[in-house]
């Protein structure tokens, strides 16, 4: 028998600034919209990009951040736009936000001097819509524009790891033999790759088996690989995990969940010795 994401994107919505007056900036569905409620509504907007956003502190990987925050905490999604000539009343200021479904969040942001605070937003996504608005109530002539950050990193998706494995596959202690299968439990498994695995954690899980439930874990394996020699690489399974196989099992799907990727392998039953 044998076996944070933190996803950082920027948009650059524009490439110049665009002024507009008497109450909205919305030069196409994408860009921030500045809307009166109550009060004067000849003031004025312009669309300030990405790049041009005042009010910046720097990464240690060079990317620029919003000032205010922990460096790398939050970040800017898109253009902003500045409000001037606004006297009384209120307004309402939305920024196109995506990847909510994904994890992402975020809020309207204001520069106060030379650092960003954060407005009481709402966020709604309209039917059939790749992309959700974050809006907020806004009274005074000022530069606004949307924070976002990672608020579930579980959503997050996880990249394709991509790693030359030629061998993956569970070993097992205390095995019960039958007339048509065998049963006992995971206590090993065992990974070649030309890639460096040393030190790295792993999950396994069996996704499917063929013929189907010809092999069934119950659980996922649980371990951090080391080396055993050239190009091979093992992990004790802590706690052990229940198995049964049957003897016409032909091949395996495994799911192995390295913490920052994931890859699926397929393994012969020909070439698991």
């Amino acid at each position: 028998m044998k076996k944070w994401f933190s996803i950082l994107f920027c948009l650059a919505l524009a490439a110049s600034f665009l002024s507009t007056s008497i109450g909205a900036v919305q030069a196409d569905a994408v860009n921030p919209t500045v809307t009166p409620i109550s009060g004067n509504t000849s003031f004025s907007t312009t669309l300030v990009p990405f790049n041009n956003l005042p009010g910046t502190a720097t990464t240690s990987g060079g990317l620029v951040v919003p000032a205010g925050f922990p460096v790398g905490d939050k970040q800017f999604e898109g253009a902003g736009v500045q409000v001037s000539g606004y006297t009384y009343g209120t307004a309402k200021a939305c920024f196109p936000i995506t990847d909510i479904n994904q994890g992402w969040s975020g809020k309207v942001g204001m520069l106060d001097g030379a650092k960003w605070v954060l407005l009481d937003t709402t966020i709604t996504t309209p039917d059939e819509s790749s992309y959700s608005w974050a809006c907020a109530t806004i009274s005074s002539n000022g530069t606004y524009t949307l924070i976002s950050w990672v608020a579930d990193p579980s959503k997050l998706p996880i990249a394709a790891c991509g790693y030359n494995i030629t061998f993956a596959y569970g070993f097992a202690t205390s095995a019960v033999y039958f007339s048509t299968y065998e049963t006992g439990f995971i206590n090993s498994f065992r990974i070649d790759s030309t890639n460096n695995l040393a030190g790295k954690p792993l999950t396994v899980s069996l996704i499917k088996s063929t013929p189907a439930g010809s092999y069934v874990w119950s659980g996922s394996a649980k371990g951090v690989l080391v080396s055993n020699g050239p190009n091979t690489y093992s992990m004790v399974v802590s706690p052990t995990v229940p198995y049964t196989w049957y003897f016409n099992t032909q091949s395996e799907v495994w799911h192995l969940d390295f913490g920052s990727c994931t890859q699926d392998v397929t393994q012969s039953e020909n070439t698991s010795d």
